[in-house]
């Protein structure tokens, strides 16, 4: 019976360090999704010459024909800012994707075009960072999580 119990710690603990790693892994995603918006929306200003209006409303803001347009602006912030949350990015990421959001449509078409560019770049580093957290940090949560295991189940018998 106490065997079984240290391995239910065991599992338990093994269990909390994934969580872990799997909450570092959903940031990289995270920011892969935000990298690709941005790359999507860049495009579509190129290529495309898309309204910001449709840009906007591909991360789900639909400007009312009577609202303001300081208003449009509002929502296209809140819903990038919401959307940002959604996937899994860390308080500085939003900060960052806020930033994005707040200084996007505001320029020609050129300077639009190099905005998203330099976005991009920021979130390159920082999905590059992501990615190396997600190695050594996700080793270090399933070492806590099975040594925790154990320490737990050591301390019952």
């Amino acid at each position: 019976m106490k065997g079984l119990g240290m391995l239910l710690l065991l599992v338990a603990g093994l269990m909390g360090g994934i969580v872990g790693r799997i909450q570092l892994q959903q940031r990289v995603t995270g920011l892969m999704e935000v990298k690709s918006r941005i790359h999507r929306l860049r495009e579509r200003i190129r290529y495309a010459a898309v309204p910001m209006e449709e840009l906007f409303a591909e991360f789900g803001v639909v400007p009312s024909t009577t609202a303001a347009p300081e208003f449009e602006r509002e929502e296209w912030e809140r819903c990038v800012s919401e959307w940002g949350e959604s996937v899994g990015l860390s308080a500085d990421d939003k900060t960052v994707l806020e930033g994005f959001a707040q200084g996007f449509g505001r320029l020609d078409v050129e300077g639009e075009i190099r905005f998203c560019e330099e976005y991009q770049e920021v979130f390159s580093e920082r999905l590059e960072h992501a990615r190396e957290a997600v190695r050594t940090k996700g080793r270090v949560w399933l070492t806590l999580g099975v040594c925790g295991g154990l320490t737990v189940g050591l301390l019952f018998l």
